[in-house]
């Protein structure tokens, strides 16, 4: 059992046992099971016994078991807070996770292969350093991709078109902004249009922002 279920597993036990406590508390009892219960209790002894004992402190049972009442929430809330923080924790590091098991590569072609698990950001930083402006617009399309599927706003499949793509994006204003640029790179990559580094710094800005729009999906 994973983590994720064990906790899914304790939350669904104490929700239960809470359930429980409330139906016991008002539960009424029959009058038959009642008689049942007293039959054999003589009440009258009960008061003898009651007036030779000292005067002890009185036992208020209604404040005790608002206190117990009270307790017992705060102590579910605090197992709910618990379990919750860990799953948050956990998406966490699981999202870590996937950003340092990218793969490092050195080429376009080497990216395409496997898109999903590439380290686009260091393939990106290398073509800049090239002056690769056209190739670079193509990783950053790439990166999108990527990013729209570890968000699983789309299901990447190397057989389905980039429109397919847009097809699947049912968040209106990343759908708007992966559309326009959509349109752009396939005018730029499958047109074979010269890239140069006044027309690289007017696109780029327009990829960081989409990017940054996904990355707000994950709250």
């Amino acid at each position: 059992m994973g983590r994720q279920s064990k906790s899914k597993y304790f939350l669904i036990v104490a929700l239960i046992f809470c359930t429980l406590i409330g139906f016991a508390q008002t539960m009424p009892i029959s009058e038959e099971a009642w008689k049942e219960a007293t039959e054999d209790v003589d009440y009258a002894e009960q008061e003898r016994e009651k007036q030779d004992l000292p005067n002890a402190p009185k036992f208020d049972w209604n404040i005790n078991t608002t206190f117990i009442k009270y307790l017992f929430f705060f102590i579910v809330l605090g197992v709910l807070i618990y379990f919750l923080v860990r799953y948050l924790l956990s998406l966490q590091s699981n999202a870590k996770a996937v950003e340092s098991s990218k793969i490092e590569v050195n080429s376009l072609q080497e990216a395409e292969e496997n898109p999903m698990l590439a380290d686009l950001h260091f393939l990106i930083k290398n073509l800049l350093a090239e002056q690769k402006f056209r190739e670079a617009i193509r990783a950053y399309f790439l990166m999108i991709l990527q990013n729209l599927n570890e968000q699983k706003i789309i299901q990447y499949k190397k057989q389905k078109t980039n429109f397919d793509y847009v097809s699947e994006v049912s968040i209106k204003n990343v759908k708007h902004d992966f559309l326009h640029l959509t349109y752009y790179f396939e005018r730029i990559w499958y047109g074979e249009s010269t890239v140069l580094k006044a027309d690289f710094n007017k696109i780029e800005p327009q990829f960081l922002a989409l990017l940054t729009k996904i990355e707000n999906e994950k709250k």
